[in-house]
């Protein structure tokens, strides 16, 4: 919990980790996917069909991070992808 603000909540599927109790302000939230082939395929029928889009603020190369986990702590209008790929 070391990167979650005082007050946060950290989703895990992992469990806590080994250092939640030096965080007591930090809520631990237990995270369970359950495979099921009929959700995933209407959400593939539906990003087939553009009625399912997830809002992409910036690209960043995988070695600058840093400088995407900084931006996700100030918040923005969609997600951050950081990849090892080219994509330039």
């Amino acid at each position: 919990p070391g990167n979650v603000n005082p007050g946060g909540v950290l989703a895990s599927g992992l469990g806590p980790p080994a250092n939640a109790n030096m965080h007591p302000t930090v809520r631990i939230e237990p995270v369970r996917a359950v495979p099921d082939s009929h959700m995933l395929r209407i959400l593939a029928e539906d990003v087939a069909a553009h009625r399912f889009s997830i809002p992409i603020d910036r690209m960043v190369r995988l070695e600058d991070a840093g400088e995407a986990q900084a931006a996700a702590a100030k918040g923005g209008i969609g997600k951050i992808i950081s990849s090892s790929c080219p994509y330039d």
